[in-house]
């Protein structure tokens, strides 16, 4: 086995208990916004990781540039979902009023910038 190939079997260790522990999770209570929350966190870990095991094996420069930008386009979303589930889960929202609008920013950002994941201005070459 090469490296390579070692890379792309931890992408999919690495999205299977990702999905499998969010699902677990939002199962416990799939009422609850944290669980809810951490089940969309979960599963942008695991769509990334799925790309990321897809991605890092590849030798055509035209097909590892569209798994690079896909991979780039689901990272953006992880550090907003992130954060989304931890002020639900730990009350940043209770301490401070401001955090909410901070979220709400933080989407839409991420939101902005996704459009251009397939652009060159994001990534231009491989």
């Amino acid at each position: 086995m090469d490296i390579l190939q070692l890379f792309s079997w931890s992408g999919l260790v690495n999205g299977i208990f990702s999905l499998g522990f969010g699902v677990f999770i939002a199962s416990r209570n799939w009422k609850s916004r944290t669980n809810q929350l951490f089940l969309a966190f979960s599963l942008a870990v695991a769509f990334w990781a799925f790309i990321y095991a897809r991605w890092v094996g590849l030798n055509n420069a035209q097909d590892a540039l569209f798994w690079n930008r896909m991979l780039n386009l689901v990272g953006l979303w992880i550090p907003i979902t992130c954060f989304h589930w931890l002020d639900s889960a730990f009350g940043f929202n209770k301490q401070q009023k401001h955090i909410k609008y901070v979220i709400i920013l933080g989407y839409v950002a991420t939101l902005s910038i996704s459009f251009f994941a397939f652009s060159p201005l994001f990534i231009n070459s491989v």
